[in-house]
């Protein structure tokens, strides 16, 4: 390959990394048939909200534990920020370290419709909040490197299980280039390896994500 044409594909490569990296938010509709076109260079929140939440009005909503058996790591961040991004939404959160502490005290499981419904009735709080962390995934190239995220959350009413809001969102971060000489080798290597190993890479992306999400919530204060 000449060396224009390789000078030409690497500019192709950085514009592409470029625009993932800088995408824009959109919100659509799970029944928007328009909702994939944009997806790749979109952060695209997709929701549905059921009219019903005006009627039901829940001032209560508890968070459930992780629906699957996500990463420890994502499953463990996901429950609290889910809980943190709640409250700005509904006058009472129950969140994952009161749940189970509710849970022991009045001898439920969460996760069974009947002992939902009784759990209802003990504490007056009425509706769930059921989530998956749907990926969660790591990719290292050497000189390049990428994590990604999506989560899952479902609002529903708990006499009936009636879905009443739900919404899904992916992030996705890299660092690291496309080396276009020798000498620039090392310097991409070291960008990839350092976001590898940040620790505060995941929190903020699951921050993120959870945060837009619960905008497509109504504000049920």
């Amino acid at each position: 390959m000449r060396l224009g044409q390789a000078l030409r594909m690497s500019g192709l490569l950085l514009l592409a990394i470029q625009l993932v990296a800088c995408p824009r938010t959109t919100y659509r509709s799970y029944d928007d048939p328009k909702r994939n076109e944009s997806a790749f260079l979109d952060r695209q929140v997709t929701y549905r909200l059921n009219p019903a939440i005006y009627s039901t009005l829940p001032q209560c909503v508890v968070v459930l534990a992780e629906g699957r058996n996500a990463p420890a790591a994502a499953a463990r961040l996901a429950g609290p920020a889910l809980a943190r991004q709640l409250s700005g939404r509904l006058p009472r959160v129950i969140g994952p370290l009161q749940r189970r502490r509710l849970e022991k005290r009045h001898g439920v499981d969460l996760n069974v419709p009947g002992d939902r419904r009784h759990f209802a009735r003990a504490t007056g709080c009425k509706a769930y909040l059921a989530w998956r962390v749907l990926v969660a995934e790591e990719n290292y190239f050497l000189v390049w490197s990428q994590r990604k995220l999506r989560i899952e959350a479902a609002l529903h009413r708990i006499s009936d299980d009636t879905l009443l809001w739900q919404a899904a969102h992916s992030a996705r971060r890299s660092d690291g280039s496309v080396p276009l000489s020798p000498i620039s080798v090392p310097v991409a290597a070291f960008e990839a390896t350092s976001f590898t190993a940040d620790d505060d890479v995941l929190p903020s992306m699951v921050d993120d994500v959870v945060r837009r999400l619960i905008v497509t919530l109504p504000d049920l204060r």
